[in-house]
């Protein structure tokens, strides 16, 4: 028997091989497993406003620019929004969402939250 959280843990990143679709008032967002947005398309005129947009993350140590790993993202999907949460360097905790924008404008925002968790010694 296993208890589940009182947070449902959502979507594994890496469980997913499609993109995640959502749509609002004529305008479809698509989002690849790995939090890139392929495109943000309109209905109404049938063509891509927007095209490939993606957020990378990196530390300098030493002088020397280090990528981080891609996390295994947890996703949650809503009508209206993706929200995304995992850790890189194994420390740093990242949340970042991408929501359709509340104007009469179409286009959508991208939210996404820093967070230095404690750095501990492993044993």
């Amino acid at each position: 028997m296993e208890s589940v959280p009182t947070r449902a843990q959502g979507l594994r990143s890496s469980a997913l091989k499609r993109p995640i679709s959502i749509q609002q008032h004529g305008c479809r967002i698509v989002v690849d497993p790995d939090m890139s947005v392929r495109q943000f398309h309109s209905l109404l005129e049938r063509r891509a406003l927007f095209g490939f947009e993606q957020v990378f993350l990196y530390k300098i140590q030493a002088g020397i620019v280090v990528p981080s790993q891609r996390p295994d993202w947890s996703l949650r999907p809503s009508p209206r929004s993706v929200q995304a949460a995992g850790k890189v360097f194994d420390w740093v905790e990242v949340a970042q969402s991408v929501e359709f924008a509340r104007s009469r404008s179409p286009g959508y925002i991208r939210r996404l939250k820093l967070k230095n968790g404690p750095v501990g010694i492993s044993r």
